[in-house]
């Protein structure tokens, strides 16, 4: 409870002697700062009262503020709005990748055929009706093209592999 009593009277204190020091803190002049148009084209001097600049031939210039232009800079201009989502979904359509496999050779077990192909340093075996990778579908096998599906897309792609000898 001292304790609490002490901090007040410091805390009072303290306020009291700002109070005096502000009280008898000398006053300084406020500058008027802007932009001066010379008249009679008299030089200007740095010396400012009341709003006005003095020449050296006792000519008394004007301050004039600067206006900003009617268009102005506005700071807190809202943004235009966006594009709608359907432009945007036209304007990005996805295509479709190019096909990532090389034929390697064709075999025939029975009555079905398959083929080989290579795919970055994977070696793949498909036949027709099957999925690779997640995301290509094998479709048919001819004597000179390999026939695929890129399932995201629902496109088909066809890779040549030359006449069957």
């Amino acid at each position: 409870m001292i304790l609490a009593q002490k901090r007040h009277y410091l805390i009072f204190g303290a306020l009291l002697l700002t109070l005096i020091a502000a009280a008898f803190a000398p006053d300084r002049e406020v500058q008027v700062i802007g932009v001066a148009r010379e008249r009679a084209g008299a030089p200007v001097s740095a010396a400012t009262s009341g709003g006005r600049v003095e020449a050296k031939d006792d000519t008394l210039l004007n301050l004039n503020s600067r206006r900003l232009s009617e268009e102005g800079i506005e700071l807190f201009k809202v943004p235009p709005p966006s594009p709608p989502m359907a432009a945007m979904v036209a304007m990005a359509a996805p295509t479709m990748p190019p096909l990532p496999f090389k034929f390697l050779g064709k075999m025939t077990l029975g009555k079905a055929d398959s083929v080989m192909l290579a795919e970055k340093n994977n070696t793949l075996i498909a036949a027709p009706g099957e999925t690779l990778m997640d995301t290509w579908r094998m479709d048919s096998i001819d004597a000179e093209t390999l026939s695929f599906t890129y399932l995201p897309l629902a496109t088909t792609a066809v890779l040549k592999i030359g006449s069957a000898n």
